[in-house]
């Protein structure tokens, strides 16, 4: 499965002001005050990182509240991470940034919902990142894409083995090779959580 960064819905995008405004939660009080219940869908990753006869550990990490998609697609992530729900997407996309250089990034396409105890193969890689949702026929294997500096994953093959199913949790063991023939390979648990906090509704 070959995935363009097209195929990824409202990536990184800002809402208008008025959109804000009437995000589900902030109530007519709640707007006078000018604070509002805010729901970040969060993913905090462990890894071990090994490229060429080099190993490094890191805590990746990533953010995503309705501001960075459209509201239905941040619902529906919520449903496909957190809740392990069955809904009209087969597919998601998640990314995080990565190895500590400008533009460097992992992201990961799969089916959802993932139940605990499977393991799906990673057989491909796919060029593009964000957070979306897709729809279609689902597959029974990933994709991954990996950008380290001037490595870019030309294939890509592991496992993701489903620890926990609501919130989602998966044991990632992720190898990335680009057109030279040089490995980046990437294993640890990346744990999804929902986090609510109290901001402004502007």
């Amino acid at each position: 499965m070959r995935v363009k960064a097209t195929q990824t819905l409202d990536v990184m995008r800002r809402l208008p002001l008025l959109l804000l405004l009437a995000l589900p939660g902030c109530s007519t009080y709640e707007l006078l005050t000018d604070s509002c219940n805010v729901e970040y869908i969060e993913l905090s990753w462990p890894v071990t990182i090994e490229r060429g006869a080099s190993s490094s550990n890191a805590v990746l990490f990533n953010r995503l509240s309705r501001s960075n998609v459209s509201i239905d697609q941040f619902d529906m992530l919520k449903r496909a991470f957190i809740a392990g729900e069955n809904q009209t997407a087969s597919a998601a996309v998640w990314s995080v940034s990565a190895f500590n250089v400008n533009g460097g990034y992992i992201s990961l396409v799969h089916r959802v919902p993932l139940p605990a105890g499977e393991t799906v193969p990673i057989v491909t890689a796919f060029e593009g990142g964000g957070w979306g949702t897709l729809t279609g026929r689902p597959s029974s294997s990933a994709s991954a894409a990996v950008r380290a500096g001037t490595f870019t994953a030309t294939t890509a093959k592991g496992t993701l083995l489903v620890l926990a199913a609501s919130p989602l949790s998966l044991r990632v063991d992720l190898t990335a090779t680009n057109q030279a023939g040089e490995d980046i390979r990437v294993r640890g648990d990346a744990a999804f959580s929902l986090r609510r906090e109290t901001g402004s509704c502007t």
